[in-house]
């Protein structure tokens, strides 16, 4: 499936090949969805503002530096995007994403080979797939049961070299 990410190297939404399961919140089926949520990178990116006004209203800012979201007090009036009502708002909008689709799926390449497990429903069903081995640094074929194993599988050669064959993972 075709889903975008945001690079926050390049601070763009891009492209990648999701496999459907698993993964972070860094996936979106559109690519103007994707931007307009991650456009949040740049307020969580500021310094809090307590704003104007006399109120003294406890709120959450991200402190991008620590990664981390603290709390400080808001007058009620002005500030900047940086400021939530809960810790957990601020967590989902601010803290930084621990890795891109593709690079959580780099990490199905550590896993060794799994043909997978004997199928206790009687649907034996041998697929012929690609699996990537990190001893020899190579895409091989795999031949899986079609229950249990790991996600280190790929229908294509091609798919395993684009997932794992530009990574030294020995």
């Amino acid at each position: 499936l075709e889903r975008f990410f945001y690079n926050s190297t390049s601070q763009k939404c891009e492209k990648f090949m999701y496999k459907g399961a698993g993964g972070t919140r860094n996936n979106f089926d559109k690519k103007s969805i994707c931007q307009y949520d991650c456009e949040r990178e740049k307020e969580c990116k500021e310094k809090p503002e307590a704003g104007n006004g006399a109120e003294f209203l406890p709120r959450y800012y991200y402190d991008y530096v620590h990664n981390t979201c603290k709390t400080f007090y808001y007058g009620g009036i002005g500030g900047n995007g940086n400021n939530f009502l809960t810790r957990t708002d601020c967590d989902f909008y601010c803290r930084q994403k621990d890795l891109s689709p593709t690079e959580f799926f780099r990490n199905h390449c550590w896993e060794p080979p799994n043909e997978g497990d004997e199928c206790t429903s009687g649907n034996f069903n041998i697929q012929s797939l690609w699996s990537y081995n990190n001893r020899s640094g190579e895409c091989e074929p795999l031949e899986y049961t079609g229950c249990g194993g790991n996600d280190n599988k790929y229908d294509t050669k091609l798919e395993c070299e684009q997932m794992c064959g530009d990574y030294d993972y020995k």
